[in-house]
């Protein structure tokens, strides 16, 4: 049963690579083997996933985190650059806590490297770092955007691209962000980016940042990919995820406040 089922999991991988979609980490945690290892169906041979801590695993493949131990490190995963052009994709489920404020509390790591965030989720909003050599930025904060996640499951995912201009010695790296294939904002910063770090990616967690960024809910499929995707190949993308469903609606009341942001976060600086 278990050959058959990864039989059938390398055979769906291969349907995505044979198209325009590619990643070089692509885990499916149907997959996962008893000591924790989880199979890379992606490109990259030389990369596979070993989950920590106290987890379970679900029928159909699904990743229980316990907010306090779980986490995923990506072996071979050392070298590779997140200061380039990436596209990082997670089927994930929220947390659900009794008091919805507080869930909008949640601060969960979807991507990172030790001390390094890269995909986060902070309260109610997408989050990451950039660096310029001085300081360092966060990136878009859509206020609503979090707020009006249920509890069932979403494809999240980010987009980095790096942006030269040889002519005006200048350069910039954008954000795209998308819920379940639809844009819900971008943001551009000026002479920055995401700082090299020689660690392992790790999924659901930041450990150079400490417990309280451990991812609390479910993940059934991550994603990696060297390249931006297109929104339509997003789009592709979230129609391969095993339980998301493609659409994702903003609440029909945002405030002003909410509005202007944005507003802020769509308009490139």
């Amino acid at each position: 049963m278990k050959f058959l089922l990864l039989t059938t999991l390398l055979l769906t991988a291969s349907t995505l690579v044979g198209g325009q979609l590619k990643p070089v980490m692509s885990f499916d945690f149907a997959a996962t083997q008893p000591d924790g290892t989880v199979p890379n169906l992606g490109t990259g041979k030389n990369y596979t996933a070993k989950i920590q801590g106290k987890y379970k695993i679900f029928p159909g493949g699904i990743l229980k985190m316990d907010g306090l131990t779980t986490w995923v490190g990506v072996d071979g995963s050392e070298q590779f650059d997140v200061s380039q052009n990436a596209t990082f994709s997670l089927l994930y489920r929220r947390e659900t806590l009794p008091d919805n404020n507080a869930s909008n509390q949640l601060m969960d790591s979807f991507f990172a490297k030790s001390g390094v965030f890269i995909m986060t989720k902070y309260k109610s909003h997408f989050y990451g770092n950039v660096h310029n050599g001085k300081k360092w930025s966060a990136t878009c904060q859509i206020f609503d955007t979090f707020k009006s996640m249920d509890s069932e499951w979403h494809h999240v995912v980010m987009s980095i691209e790096y942006f030269r201009n040889w002519n005006e010695a200048e350069e910039w790296v954008e954000f795209v962000f998308y819920i379940d294939g639809v844009n819900v904002g971008k943001r551009r910063f000026k002479d920055t980016r995401i700082r090299k770090r020689s660690a392992k990616l790790e999924i659901g967690s930041n450990s150079g940042m400490g417990p309280s960024w451990m991812l609390g809910g479910e993940i059934a499929q991550a994603q990696v990919f060297d390249k931006v995707l297109s929104e339509a190949e997003i789009r592709e993308l979230t129609l391969t995820q095993k339980l998301a469903k493609p659409g994702f609606k903003f609440e029909k009341k945002i405030s002003d406040n909410d509005r202007m942001t944005i507003r802020k976060c769509n308009v490139p600086e």
